[in-house]
């Protein structure tokens, strides 16, 4: 127990000191843009039109927003296309051609990240919402900047809303009237327009308000859910063209009202957007004047931002002060005094900027210099046409300064993080060598001891600091890293003798090659065509590995441990098939092939216009298929454990292992078969709990697995043939016993026997994969549930060819405890490739939001457990391949009665043989427990490595033009893979030693009851 706890808390550390560097560099790399506090105020006393700054008007202008979530600009526009999405809002057409000097329709361009937070933040603030700040769409908080919203309520402007709640969380308190629905629920797609539609005529018809925001959102769930390329997309723009229509017809017949009809982002050819692609970027802005002409129309694409000066413009309110945006002048009637208008916009951005430069260094002398000398260089004497475009050149030329250096990179996090990362992993390196039982053996309980008493008391101290605002969250990742890597680099002090002659004593072909493979797939992430391009490298260098390791097996076989001894004189082809060689072959052979159809489920990035042009496979799926594969997936497990003596009992962990698998997985079938039904237009409300109810199962199962992981059965002799002969009551009688006692089998009264203990330890992993093989079937839908299924069969085809390779390639038993870093780079691959393979890939319109919706909860008062659901979708590779771990350990010990047959030849006199399996770990635990953390902790490196060269590669291209579109996203999947690996490898760990506990415990029960 006391070694357990060690290791385990080893553990806990380490995975605490690599979470802690990786926060803090992405503390400084990924930091936001600095909100000033400052706020534009009303300055009517001026003498000149050079002292004005935000003077304030009296207007009677009414002014209507119309906000169509996803609205892409080609929705709109007359198309030869006939598509569901083209030509079904024609309502723009017709009223620029019956009202041309009142109407105006732009392309209305966005800034990255097109998430809908960021779109509406950047519409009432007129900044540049940030890239990290795409985490936040989730969980949006009230927006503190200076704001079009907050200067209309706090210059008297009465504002109604209605439609996305996300308005509600920014501007609480804001509306003189709010109507908002839920809106995180992208299956629904009628909800908030049938709510908006409800209210809207009813407010444009009263008098007493000044604006009035309404904000569809039928077309973005109707991308996220079906695609543009679906029929319902063409119903929500039918619809949506029918209420613009009306809206028109009711504001046509006023006098003084300003409609602006919008899109805040556009949608990829899958219905997704987050990214910078064209389509999401680009998004529709029409413009109406009820009753005054608009000024010449000179622009024709629109950058988002520039909304937040126009409206403050004809509201007679300041512009927010943080704004960056230009008038848009076309927007504008012509009784507006335009040179007004445009210095005040110009003046505005000046004083900003200004006012920025002197707080922070973002803006380096070089461009604030060039900004206030063109600013300098605006001369009011001029002519209004000259004046007007030198006005807009200087806010143009400001605009861009800003995109060149916006985001403020905390260069000392950043390098501390990138320093801590690679020193701590090289001593980690150092630490886990060729002989690491002997390295963890000199690491005692009471230095394990004496590091938690001083690493708890400087943490605790460190977050205290924090949390009373003495300290940055920065310096608490500092200390926690810091403190990290002076413990590992004092352990290698400790027993360095022992690595300089592990170090000496390296000379294996097969450490060149691990060096070869790693660098060959992680040098990549240099590269923004690598990480594209990744999915193919990944199954290349696995493919290649692979057949590495099988080639070399074949010609070692010589040495191998379960060839027969005699060989058959002449060739036959009977003993060819069932031989050890044809079977590795064939194994390896299958595996590719998964690997292969597995391409079928890959997801293309927009930058890949050649792989999927429009991403039907994400939209399109046959249930029937995933039913049977999930089912005989289950079925064939189920025998698999029956013939292995396992499930045999009638314990409680036996029969609800043995029942509640099955009922799940019948039960999701009948899901998927109305889930199918449901996007065809039919449905039944009473089955839409049928996730929840199989989530709880599993979950319940799980959860009594971890408490007693045992799926053994023993009885003894003397009772095996009066149990035979018992009838169906005194049957269920004991079945009522053993689950109310929670015992594992009868009472031992003379010599027993026990069923399953040559797999004691796969059994429970086959088990808990199978219970993986429904979460991930559950929550990637029918579509993609093959994919998870075919990748769980595949991560034990290799766990047994990797099993045989490596029994082949030792000479004592002994050496089978520890895995060779060969493999463990092998499943490191697998767990990256597999993430490509179940449809994903680092780019965040990729992301299946619809995962976020499989279980039937109240989302828009718990965003929590659609986002572990998103999680869980999206790394389930890295999840499942890291809480399997232990089959590398545990496989070899299981793999010779599966395949050979054949006892071990003993080595020595104390050589137990092979024949036993896996009861070799139980007995010699110590071995086990020195072996699963050594494998815990390889793996650990092997991803925290792939981390810290992705670290590297943002570091170096932080400026590079595919910064925030390829690495910076790069980094951020790879920072949560490697935050899912950690607790699921640490997981995986337990459980093995919550086996052996068992085993020991019923080792000693059986003794103690046997002897007396």
């Amino acid at each position: 127990m006391c070694l357990v706890l060690k290791y385990l808390f080893l553990l806990v550390w380490l995975i605490y000191t690599f979470a802690s560097i990786i926060l803090l560099f992405g503390k400084g790399l990924l930091l936001h843009r600095d909100v000033l506090p400052n706020k534009s105020a009303c300055n009517n006393n001026v003498d000149s039109l050079r002292q004005l700054t935000q003077n304030c008007t009296n207007t009677n202008t009414k002014v209507v927003i119309i906000i169509v979530d996803a609205l892409r600009h080609d929705f709109v526009v007359p198309s030869e296309l006939d598509t569901p999405y083209t030509n079904k809002i024609t309502v723009f057409r017709d009223i620029l051609a019956s009202y041309p000097s009142r109407s105006r329709l732009y392309k209305f361009i966005a800034d990255p990240p097109t998430t809908t937070m960021q779109r509406l933040t950047a519409l009432t603030t007129g900044s540049l919402p940030t890239f990290i700040d795409v985490g936040s769409n989730f969980a949006s908080e009230e927006l503190t900047e200076d704001n079009v919203i907050d200067q209309l309520v706090n210059n008297g402007k009465k504002v109604v809303f209605m439609g996305d709640d996300t308005w509600a969380s920014l501007f609480p308190r804001r509306f003189y009237r709010n109507y908002t629905y839920p809106s995180f629920n992208v299956w629904d797609l009628d909800s908030v327009d049938e709510g908006i539609k409800k209210n809207l005529y009813p407010e444009i018809v009263k008098d007493d308000w000044d604006v009035l925001i309404a904000h569809f959102l039928g077309v973005d769930h109707c991308g996220h859910r079906y695609g543009p390329n679906h029929k319902e997309m063409e119903r929500k723009l039918s619809e949506i063209n029918i209420i613009l229509r009306d809206i028109l017809k009711e504001i046509l017949g006023r006098e003084n009202i300003i409609l602006f009809v919008l899109g805040d982002h556009g949608m990829t050819s899958t219905g997704d957007h987050g990214g910078e692609s064209e389509n999401e970027l680009t998004s529709a802005l029409f413009v109406l004047s009820s009753s005054e002409e608009l000024q010449p129309k000179t622009e024709s694409d629109i950058k988002q931002v520039d909304l937040v000066p126009t409206l403050s413009t004809l509201m007679g309110v300041p512009i927010p002060f943080s704004n960056i945006g230009s008038l848009i002048k076309s927007a504008l009637p012509q009784n507006f005094h335009l040179v007004n208008s445009i210095w005040r916009n110009a003046k505005q951005i000046n004083d900003y900027l200004t006012t920025y430069s002197l707080q922070n260094d973002e803006l380096n002398d070089k461009h604030i210099n060039f900004i206030k000398d063109t600013f300098n260089m605006l001369d009011v004497q001029q002519s209004s046409n000259t004046f007007v475009k030198s006005c807009e050149n200087f806010m143009q030329l400001s605009r861009r300064a800003c995109e060149e250096v916006w985001i403020r990179f905390d260069e000392s996090s950043i390098h501390k993080g990138l320093l801590l990362m690679f020193v701590s992993l090289y001593f980690s390196f150092l630490l886990v060598g060729s002989s690491a039982l002997d390295h963890y053996d000199k690491i005692t309980g009471k230095q394990v001891l004496i590091i938690f008493s001083i690493i708890l008391p400087l943490n605790i101290s460190a977050f205290l600091f924090y949390f009373y605002k003495v300290i940055h969250i920065t310096v608490v990742f500092f200390v926690t890293g810091f403190i990290g890597t002076i413990f590992l680099a004092i352990f290698c002090v400790v027993v360095w003798p022992s690595l300089t002659q592990d170090f000496l004593s390296t000379n294996k072909p097969d450490q060149i090659l691990l060096r070869i493979f790693t660098v060959s797939t992680t040098l990549g992430f240099f590269s923004n065509s690598y990480i594209i391009e990744e999915s193919y490298v990944l199954h290349t260098s696995f493919v290649l590995l692979l057949w590495y390791l099988v080639i070399k097996f074949k010609l070692e076989n010589k040495k191998t441990w379960f060839r027969n001894k005699i060989k058959p004189k002449h060739f036959s082809l009977k003993h060819w098939i069932t031989s050890l060689n044809c079977k590795v072959i064939w194994c390896s052979i299958v595996l590719c092939g998964i690997l292969r159809f597995s391409h079928l489920f890959w997801q293309c990035r927009e930058e890949q216009g050649w792989c999927f042009e429009d991403g039907s496979q994400i939209k399109s799926g046959n249930s029937v298929i995933s039913i049977a594969v999930i089912i005989t997936f289950v079925i064939i497990v189920h025998k698999l454990l029956k013939c292995s003596g396992n499930l045999t009992g009638y314990s409680l962990n036996v029969y609800l292992s043995s029942i509640l698998p099955r009922v799940a997985t019948v039960m999701l079938a009948v899901h998927w078969i109305f889930d199918s039904s449901f996007q065809r237009g039919k449905t039944l409300p009473y089955v839409a709990y049928l996730p929840n109810v199989i989530l709880l199962l599993t979950v319940i199962l799980i959860i009594i697995l971890f408490i007693s992981p045992l799926l053994i059965h023993y009885v003894d002799l003397q009772e095996g043939e009066t149990n035979l002969s018992k009838n169906l009551y005194e049957m269920i009688c004991r079945i009522f016993k053993n689950i109310v006692k929670m015992q594992l089998g009868p009472s031992i009264r003379g010599y027993p026997i026990v069923y399953g203990l040559a797999t004691v330890y796969s059994a429970t992993f086959l088990i808990f994969s199978m219970l993986l093989c429904i979460i991930g079937g559950l929550i990637f839908g029918y579509v993609y549930a093959v994919s998870a299924t075919i990748m769980i069969i595949s991560i034990w085809i290799l766990a047994m060819i990797v099993s045989v390779i490596r029994h082949n390639q030792c000479t004592k038993i002994n050496e089978l405890y520890t895995v060779n870093w060969l493999y463990i780079l092998l499943w490191t691959l697998s767990s990256s490739y597999w993430f490509y393979g179940t449809g994903h890939n680092p780019s965040f319109p990729a992301i299946h939001w619809n995962a976020a919706f499989v279980i039937q909860s109240k989302v828009e008062n718990n965003t929590w457990l659609p986002g572990f659901l998103i999680l869980t979708n999206t790394f389930f590779s890295q999840a499942v391949h890291a809480f399997l771990l232990p089959l590398l350990l545990i496989c070899p010990f299981s793999i010779h009665g599966a395949w050979s047959g054949k006892s071990l030849p003993p080595k020595d006199e104390n050589e137990q043989t092979m024949a036993r399996g896996e009861l070799l770990l139980a007995e010699k635990s110590r071995q086990m427990i020195h072996g699963a953390f050594d494998l815990t902790v390889k793996y650990i490196l092997a991803n925290c490595f792939r981390v810290a060269m992705v670290m590297a590669a943002t570091t170096i291209h932080s400026r590079h033009l595919m910064m925030w579109k390829i690495f910076a996203p790069k980094l951020i999947f790879e920072g949560i893979a490697l935050f899912i690996t950690l607790p699921f490898s640490l997981f995986g760990f337990i459980l093995m030693y919550r086996v052996t506990q068992h085993i020991n415990v019923l080792f000693e029960r059986i003794m103690s009851q046997h002897s007396s």
